[in-house]
Parts: structure tokens; sequence; C-alpha cells
């Protein structure tokens, strides 16, 4: 790896012309290449030993330089994944002479319009139509090129983001001696590769076994269900504990004041979430974890829950126990580990994946979800269940502490998995998916988007999650959380014209962006954001206010203007506030 080198890039495709600009951050040099095939195999030949750098270049950019490299039209290809939703790799097996150390900055499945938004960047779109059929100007391609180099530097911003990513890809590259190249797969394949898996085929994904030491209790119904009619397109929904539970292909889910409803197929039944009564309290409570649930049944039940495609199931069960040991002794090296551990499962489900084995998958969710029914059983007498998740629970105690850990402690010893008990004080939720826990140390935890903290890279409506956070916490009400904010970005709702809409219309404007930040307006010559398609009525936007501005502009470092309605944001915060209300508990 010596002399390699980060090279940022991005490419521009129209029908006539294209463009890859990139930027080498150490020494600064910007390059930028037009419509020359033969500039680029020089660019190509000096830098194939570099790792590029790209947004969503695992799926587009990469495919696009090779394109070039074996002497298509990159419109072709372009229109191949574009419009034809195509992979790239089907295009020509002749790609496959020009390989590219390809490191991958996407963030989830956000665009990276979407993502420069949330960091307060400029999301102005280039005014060069993508679709113009004839060369373009140099008027043009100037435009293009401030546009593609903006798209470059942020996509380094997002890079500086989320670093450790790469870092914990290289760690692993060296610690199982694996070539450059690898550094562009996807977390999946990079587990596979380093467990050596290797594709089979088999015929028994619901060939389902059941664990020996179970003991499901009074809750008999569950296993039942398991073993008649669960199948992909059916729920259990069942009293559990005295709360609903569903049961299902993806996990066990369960909290306190949801509406009974019982099993039936999935078209049929609903947990209407208007009429669940929000649990929101004070007190002693214990959030019980299995550490690393999924990956602790594979590496104790390799036979019904490992990837049999794996040569030797140990390799999983070993570098599970040496991520644990680094991560008590602090080393970083114990982040790059958790890539392999976390891929792993999902990749069982993946039939493009040699780790594909769906019987083993099925196993780990069903025995995950009979292992916890199980746990209940043995707490619910001593304790009063109050959320039940995929890996884990959230229960009240009463000065029993010692107790439910002597509980829980042989419960693992006849089970085999490993549990955090971590003591809270308080707790607000709305359901399963959506509260918040005060933990002993003071430390916040919150799942859900009501709750939603923001980040550099996510960074939607802060200023409502934080101020319902203070409220429910009594740290401060509505008001003074939203009108003392003076930032700017804290106020920001991004929206996202998706492949369904064609453009928007804003106060008599139409506007073809694919992402929009928008800000509540007291301006009564605003609009709300619509979008459009051809033939049909302009569209609300899910949450957009009756009057908003655009501001597609850098927003880093701006205050909040005259014109900005908090009223809005008030009422949305207290909207949220009141999902959370209980009678006399907040």
């Amino acid at each position: 790896m010596l002399g390699m080198a980060l090279l940022f890039y991005d490419f521009e495709v129209f029908k006539h012309n294209w463009l890859i600009c990139a930027i080498n951050p150490m020494t600064r040099e910007r390059i930028k290449i037009w419509d020359s095939k033969f500039r680029f195999e020089k660019f190509y030949e000096k830098h194939k030993g570099d790792i590029w750098c790209g947004y969503n270049s695992r799926g587009y950019d990469t495919y696009i330089a090779k394109s070039i490299l074996a002497g298509y039209n990159p419109y072709e290809m372009n229109e191949w994944i574009i419009t034809k939703k195509r992979k790239g790799h089907e295009f020509s097996s002749a790609l496959n002479h020009f390989p590219i150390i390809n490191f991958d900055c996407m963030v989830g499945f956000h665009g990276l319009k979407t993502v420069e938004a949330f960091m307060g960047k400029s999301i102005d779109e280039t005014e060069v139509p993508f679709n113009i059929d004839r060369p373009l100007t140099a008027e043009e391609k100037a435009k293009t090129e401030k546009y593609c180099f903006a798209d470059v530097e942020h996509t380094m911003e997002v890079f500086a983001e989320q670093k450790q990513e790469f870092t914990s890809y290289m760690a692993l590259l060296k610690l199982f001696d694996l070539p450059l190249s690898y550094v562009g797969k996807t977390k999946a394949q990079l587990s596979a590769a380093i467990l050596g898996a290797r594709r089979v085929k088999r015929n028994d994904e619901f060939d389902i076994h059941f664990p020996d030491n179970l003991e499901i209790g009074r809750y008999k119904a569950v296993l039942d269900y398991f073993k008649n009619d669960w199948n992909y397109d059916t729920n259990l929904v069942i009293d559990i504990a005295g709360i609903p539970h569903v049961f299902a292909s993806g996990g066990i889910h369960g909290a306190r004041g949801n509406v009974k409803k019982w099993y039936a197929p999935k078209s049929t039944w609903i947990i209407d979430s208007k009429k669940q009564i929000p649990y929101c309290a004070d007190g002693e409570f214990l959030h019980i974890d299995v550490a690393s649930y999924y990956p602790t049944l594979m590496e104790k039940y390799p036979e019904y829950c490992m990837s049999r495609n794996v040569p030797d199931p140990k390799k999983f069960g070993e570098i599970k126990a040496l991520r644990l040991k680094f991560k008590r002794e602090k080393n970083p090296v114990q982040a790059p580990l958790k890539i392999v551990i976390n891929g792993t499962f999902g990749a069982t489900k993946d039939p493009m994946n040699p780790l594909y084995d769906p019987r083993q998958s099925n196993h780990t969710c069903i025995w995950g979800q009979l292992f916890l029914v199980d746990l209940i059983d043995k707490l619910e007498d001593h304790c009063e269940i109050i959320n039940t998740n995929t890996d884990g629970l959230i229960v009240k105690i009463n000065g029993n502490y010692d107790e439910i850990v002597s509980i829980v402690r042989k419960f693992e010893e006849r089970t085999q998995l490993e549990f955090e008990i971590d003591r809270a004080t308080k707790i607000r939720q709305r359901n399963v998916n959506n509260y918040l826990c005060v933990m002993e140390d003071g430390k916040i935890e919150t799942k859900g988007g009501l709750l939603k903290q923001g980040s550099p890279l996510d960074n939607d409506l802060p200023i409502i999650s934080e101020a319902v956070m203070k409220a429910l916490l009594g740290e401060a009400i509505i008001e003074e959380t939203i009108c003392n904010c003076h930032e700017l970005i804290k106020f920001q709702k991004i929206f996202k014209l998706t492949e369904h809409y064609d453009h928007c219309l804003h106060n008599g404007v139409t506007y073809t962006n694919k992402a929009y930040r928008v800000f509540a307006s007291i301006d009564n010559n605003d609009t709300p954001l619509k979008k459009c398609r051809d033939g049909s009525n302009p569209a609300l936007f899910a949450n957009c206010p009756e009057r908003v501005k655009i501001i597609n502009s850098n927003i880093e470092g701006l205050t909040r203007p005259d014109w900005l309605d908090l009223d809005w944001y008030i009422n949305e915060a207290y909207k949220r506030l009141d999902v959370f209300k209980k009678a006399g508990e907040i």
C-alpha cells in the first residue's frame, strides 16, 4: 500500500459530452478531463493503484470510468444504469479488464444532494440539463465544472465525517491479509470473503427446526405458530405479559399500551397506532439486551444459525470473541471486526452473496423470538414488561434488582446467550419503535424518528426533536427551546423529489431540482412546496408547512431570519409531544 493515495472523483455525463473532476486532498491538485479517452487512459494508468473515493460510485461512477476505458460511449452506460435500472457489471464483460480500487462514501440510501442539504451546503443544481441533445457550449462546460467540483468537495467532507468507516475497512484488509481492491466491497461481501464462504444451492428454506433447550412455558401458542402457520406473509399478534406482541419474519415487537388484535393474515390485521396508549414514567428500569443477539445465535448454534457455506464456523466465533476482547480493552481494532460480525447475518438472505443460506437466516430470526418469549415467561411474575424488541427487553422493577439478574443469569446458562443489563431511571415511550430512556449514568438513549437527534449527515428538523426531548424530561417547555434557538440549520426541512415526479411548484415557479431545503414562513406571499408529474394534479409533500421559503444555497453559520414561522415549529413539536402524553404522567 506504499505510495497509495486517496483520489476523490465524480463524473457528469451528457449525450454528447462527459466530464470527470478529481481532487487529490494531499496535494490539492484538481484534475478535469472533458471527452478525451486518451487523456483519461493516461489518468487511469497514473492512478489505478490509488483509492478512488466517490459518492454512489460503487453503482455508477466506476462503471462510467470502465465504459470509457473499454471504448464505449459513457452515455450508453449512463442510460443502462439510470434509465434501464440495470447493474453496471451486466453491461459488458470487457469492463473486467479495467479494475478500479473504489471506496464508496454513500450514506445509507441518501443521494448526495440530500446529504449536502443535511450539512447545510449549497444544493443548487447545475443549470445545464442532462438531457440536452447537442454538444455543450463553453459557458455550459464552465458551469458543469463548477457543479462537479463542488460535488467532489462535498464528498470529501462526507468522507471526513465518517472517516472511521474507511479506517475500519483498511484495518480489516490488513488484519486478514486481503487485497487493497476489497476496500470497494460491501460489508456483506467483505464478511463472506473473510469467512471464506462458498456458494451452495439448497432447497430447504422452510425446513425449520427448534431449539432443544427452549422452555417456552405458558406461551406454547407462539411455538405452535412457528411450527404450523408461519410464513413470510403472516404475523402473529398475541398477548404476552399483558402486552400485545407481534411475531413475524423479521423479529418480535411489543410495547405497553398497544391495542390488542389477534392472529390473522397480514393483509387483514392492524394495530391502530392512533389508539395506542403511551407509557411515560420515572422509576427503576432495566434495559436487558442480548449482546450482539443474532451473531451470538450464529456462534452458539452454528448448525442451525450460521451459514452452512462457511467452511469453518469456528472462525466466526473467534472473530466475535476477539472483537469483544478489544472492545473491553478500548482497542480501536474492535470497530472493523464489528463490520464482519454484523454483515454476516444480513448476507444469509442475499441471493448474490456467497453466505446466502435462507434457512439459517430463518432459524436465527425465529429462535431469537422464541428465546425472548422464554425469558419473558421467567421474568414477568417478578417485574413489569415495558418494551420487547428484536434483541432485548425493557422492564420496570421494584427494588428486586438482584432477583432479576439471577433469573437472567440462569437463563444465560441454559441458552448460552449473554445479556447486558443497564439501569435506567426514566422512560418516555410512544410505541416499540419510538422511545426515550434516561440511563442511570445520565446518558440519554433514543429510538425512532420522533426523537431522532440531528447529526451532520442526517439533519432534518433537529430543533423539533430537541424541543420534544427537553419537554419530556422536564428541562424546558417547547416554546423556550425553539424561541431561544437562532441557528437556521436546526429549522431546516429537507424534501426529496422521487423518480415518480417530474418537477415541483412553489410560488408559481417550476423547479426540477431533486432536493429542496425549506423553512416555514410567515410571508403570506409564500405557498407550500408541491410535487408534480405530467397529467396529474400537484401533490403536497408530507408534513410540508402551508407557507415555505426555499433556501438551497449554503446556510452554514446563518442565523434565523425574521420571516421564520416559529409558531409552525412550536405546533409541530407539540404534536409530537402529545403522542407521548398520558394523563398525569408528564
